[in-house]
């Protein structure tokens, strides 16, 4: 599953209703089963906020997390 990272879970109303937080990133992934949750869409406004993001993710996502990078490759086998 991929999805953006583009807020932190402080972030106001408004950008709520345009992205997920990460608590709500982590019920989604485990309510899909997915294995593997590739983080994207990384904003300098989330940079900070990235470890406390995955352990609101961590909570209920226990499958792994890769942080996308620009120009990255992922192999799926």
């Amino acid at each position: 599953m991929i999805v953006h990272h583009a807020i932190a879970q402080h972030a106001g109303s408004y950008a709520k209703k345009l992205h997920l937080t990460p608590t709500r990133i982590g019920e989604v992934a485990h309510k899909a089963g997915v294995k593997n949750l590739i983080l994207s869409h990384r904003m300098k406004r989330t940079y900070d906020s990235e470890k406390e993001s995955l352990e609101l993710i961590r909570k209920n996502y226990k499958g792994k997390i890769i942080w996308a990078e620009d120009l990255m490759k992922i192999k799926v086998q």
